[in-house]
């Protein structure tokens, strides 16, 4: 991931992310190993004003899954309490 250019790729493929799932990478990759609440996840994304539900959260996880192919994997679900990213590797600049 490459703060400056708002790029992200997964192994050599450059990722085409809306802006909300770019917004939950990098909140994800901020927080290594550490458990987030879709609150938490809500205000990165959308800001602490957003009025939605929370679940909107996991549709969002789901297509970012997905666009990062096996690497979605690292991302992980803790029921009732909100996601993590796995902290085995970590690249952020």
């Amino acid at each position: 991931m490459n703060l400056e250019q708002c790029t992200a790729r997964a192994g050599r493929r450059v990722l085409r992310l809306t802006l909300t799932e770019y917004n939950l990478l990098v909140c994800l990759l901020r927080n290594p190993g550490r458990v987030l609440s879709r609150r938490q996840l809500l205000d990165a994304a959308w800001g602490e004003n957003y009025q939605g539900g929370e679940r909107t959260v996991d549709t969002h996880i789901g297509r970012l899954r997905k666009k990062l192919g096996k690497a979605g994997q690292r991302i992980q679900t803790l029921r009732g309490m909100g996601y993590k990213l796995d902290a085995v590797r970590r690249r952020l600049s």
